[in-house]
């Protein structure tokens, strides 16, 4: 009855999805800290009775009972998940994003066990717009050398970001290959011929070498091999 009426006043709260995650992440961190002091006032009873009688202890039933709601009340939930994805793309254009508030959200979709049904799907599909976007406005302004580097930045900034918040088993490589594929793999070709040339008449070895790794990340090597040979 305590999280149904919680999770209550959370519906129509906030119409800004970036500024409800405080409500949000408030009411997660009042119900972990809530449960953790029930669970030790009857730790007996977890020990003494419910584990041996294969029951639920009492910590996970506090985690089931907030997931059962939080997935009724699916304007929380979804809004919540608009409010992660609005600030994920801040923290990518490089706009400065409570860090802290990102890990602790996370996290509960993890514990949850949700993070993979309500959050990743839909945080792989807006990477997908993001870097499809990025990678065809910014290789049109960028020299090849500087779409190199900012590749090769984009790849290590994506791989920080799985580090510090998100879930690393599950959402890693996905990631990674979509960052890939839209600025890399896509591209090739055009990175080819509007550079490399360039790069070889001016002994560019750091470039060339940082163009002969990315593009050995999405086979692109043979192409590479066939410009060298034409040049």
């Amino acid at each position: 009855r305590h999280i149904d009426q919680l999770m209550c006043t959370l519906v129509g709260r906030n119409p800004d999805s970036v500024a409800f995650l405080e409500d949000l992440d408030h009411a997660w961190q009042e119900h972990c800290k809530q449960m953790l002091l029930i669970r030790s006032i009857f730790l007996a009873l977890d020990r003494k009775w419910v584990i041996p009688n294969s029951r639920t202890v009492i910590w996970e039933m506090g985690l089931q009972q907030f997931r059962k709601y939080l997935c009724r009340y699916s304007e929380v939930q979804q809004k919540g998940v608009e409010g992660l994805l609005r600030l994920l793309e801040k923290d990518r254009m490089g706009e400065q994003v409570d860090r802290m508030r990102l890990k602790s959200l996370l996290r509960m979709l993890c514990d949850l066990r949700i993070y993979r049904d309500v959050f990743e799907a839909q945080f792989l599909e807006a990477t997908e717009h993001f870097y499809r976007a990025e990678g065809t406005a910014r290789l049109a302004e960028l020299t090849t050398a500087e779409y190199l580097r900012h590749a090769e930045g984009r790849l290590t900034s994506e791989a920080e970001r799985v580090s510090n918040y998100l879930d690393a088993g599950s959402t890693r490589k996905p990631l990674i290959t979509i960052v890939e594929d839209r600025l890399l793999r896509d591209h090739v070709v055009t990175v080819l011929e509007k550079g490399f040339d360039g790069l070889v008449s001016s002994h560019c070895v750091q470039d060339l070498g940082r163009l002969y790794n990315l593009l050995g990340r999405v086979g692109g090597l043979e192409r590479l091999r066939a410009a060298y040979s034409s040049y």
